[in-house]
């Protein structure tokens, strides 16, 4: 398991990990019975994610075991160069919260 900085954007909480993004929001329909955990920005996590096709991570913190969505690869190749996406950019359409997605 790595160990990764939790960070936050202006859709919540995110960990970077093996080049996607991973958030602990989710489509209807899907309820990953995560724990309840007190999840603060800069919180270390350990996060282990079985590779390309996998719709999920597991996150630790705080020695809860939780699951968080992969929203995508924030690294895309752009010819012989790579691009960097931003956290905001990595995002699952149908897991924005109508607040937000108006």
């Amino acid at each position: 398991m790595a160990v990764v900085k939790i960070k936050k954007d202006q859709y919540g909480f995110y960990v970077r990990h093996a080049g996607c993004i991973f958030r602990p929001l989710f489509p209807t329909g899907y309820n990953p019975n995560n724990p309840t955990v007190n999840i603060k920005e800069g919180m270390d996590a350990r996060v282990r994610y079985k590779g390309a096709g996998a719709s999920y991570a597991k996150v630790r913190i705080d020695n809860e075991c939780l699951f968080w969505m992969n929203h995508g690869s924030y690294i895309v190749p752009n010819g012989d160069e790579i691009i960097h996406r931003k956290s905001y950019d990595c995002i699952l359409a149908s897991t924005i919260p109508e607040t937000i997605n108006g």
